[in-house]
């Protein structure tokens, strides 16, 4: 952070956090009603439908920011990122330090970072 603050030294810096969740259903087995002495059948398609939930909070203030998209992959963390510095006026003005985990879309050199953060 001091390295930021040193390099732009009339922005406000400020330390944010990022990670994702999956959230979704999974198939779920059921009991069925069988005649004694016969074999149950139950047929269970292994479908998953799952969404992320991309977090962004801010530790000292508690203040938090999400979006819901469909997938964790470096364009997605790319979108992530450019709707979170648009809501936030990350710029030359805001700087951003986000801290993120080794997950490879947040480490891809393909990852496109907005200005500011």
């Amino acid at each position: 952070m001091a390295a930021v603050q040193a390099a732009q030294p009339t922005a406000t810096v400020e330390v944010w956090r990022q990670d994702e969740g999956r959230i979704g259903l999974k198939p779920m087995v059921r009991r069925v009603w069988v005649k004694r002495g016969s074999r149950p059948r139950a047929v269970n398609h292994h479908r998953y439908e799952w969404l992320y939930a991309y977090s962004f909070v801010h530790p000292v203030s508690g203040r938090n920011w999400w979006l819901i998209l469909p997938t964790v992959r470096t364009d997605v963390m790319s979108l992530a990122l450019r709707e979170f510095a648009q809501a936030h006026g990350v710029g030359a003005e805001k700087q951003v330090v986000l801290v993120l985990d080794g997950a490879g879309w947040h480490t891809s050199g393909k990852l496109d970072v907005p200005e500011g953060a």
